[in-house]
């Protein structure tokens, strides 16, 4: 049972209110006082009872805090018993409370304590442990063994690092070991292949090339570019090519296609060029 009364707004379920079948045959004026009392119970210790200063809400304060006579609110609160929207608990000093209430309320003080504790702990997680480090390409270079350590093959991994790094899908050491128990059972030029495949296809883990991608696995590394430079001539002819392309077309739909299917890497500097040179807007 959560001890401590509610802070700040009352949370409130506005489709269960507006389509619960049960509540719906209420009459307005009976969902109305069980407004009423649901403030009172998001105000109550313990969360969901009428009481006030550890003092059960008697009748009479009710049906003045709602605004109804007292025979009034005795006839309404026994319809919001009968279906099950509010309970009494029929001691001597019988108090009122709203079980839908009492509940949300030991949830939340539930996880406000397991939360203050790491959370579940059965799952091996504490905040004493220390954050995983953050993984770096050298880390991730020297897992390799010094079979798969080439300079072809440094070009294709660094190339597949940077992407997962734009997208912000870090590595994490559970991570490099995956990839690293998958590259040894390669031979250096298939895992080549497979680690360029990734980055072209923009996968976040090692799969088997598609078939057709590259019947020569050297013929897929020889097609990659060796160098930065190599990498920024191919990327300008690419641009070029692009800007052309779209020179050619008229309205700002057709633009915006052809940017969009352009190589992610030129998408930007595709759409910065448009507006400049051809006053382009997105559609």
């Amino acid at each position: 049972m959560a001890k401590q009364k509610g802070e700040g707004a009352l949370q409130l379920n506005t489709e269960v209110w507006l389509l619960d079948a049960v509540l719906r045959d209420h009459t307005p004026h009976d969902r109305g006082v069980l407004v009423d009392l649901m403030c009172l119970a998001h105000r109550g210790e313990p969360y969901g009872f009428l009481v006030q200063s550890d003092r059960p809400l008697s009748d009479k304060m009710i049906a003045r805090t709602a605004g109804i006579e007292l025979a009034d609110w005795k006839e309404t609160s026994a319809r919001l018993i009968e279906t099950g929207r509010i309970k009494s608990t029929g001691a001597n000093k019988p108090s009122f409370y709203i079980p839908k209430m009492v509940k949300d309320g030991a949830v939340r003080q539930a996880a406000r304590e397991g939360g203050s504790k790491g959370g579940n702990l059965a799952l091996g997680g504490s905040r004493s442990e220390p954050r995983s480090k953050v993984i770096t390409f050298g880390y991730l270079w020297n897992c390799l063994p010094t079979s798969h350590q080439s300079d072809e093959m440094k070009e294709a991994m660094q190339a597949w690092w940077e992407f997962r790094q734009r997208k912000r899908v870090v590595f994490t050491k559970p991570a490099v070991s995956r990839a690293v128990s998958v590259l040894v059972k390669l031979s250096p030029e298939e895992a080549i292949t497979w680690i360029w495949c990734a980055h072209d296809k923009q996968w976040r883990g090692l799969y088997p090339p598609p078939q057709g991608y590259s019947s020569d696995p050297t013929a897929m590394v020889t097609s990659q570019p060796k160098t930065r430079k190599a990498k920024a001539k191919k990327s300008e002819s690419e641009f070029g090519e692009y800007c052309k392309k779209l020179s050619k077309l008229k309205t700002n739909l057709q633009i915006w296609d052809v940017i969009c299917n352009a190589p992610h890497d030129l998408v930007h500097q595709l759409e910065k060029w448009a507006v400049t040179a051809l006053d382009f807007k997105r559609p």
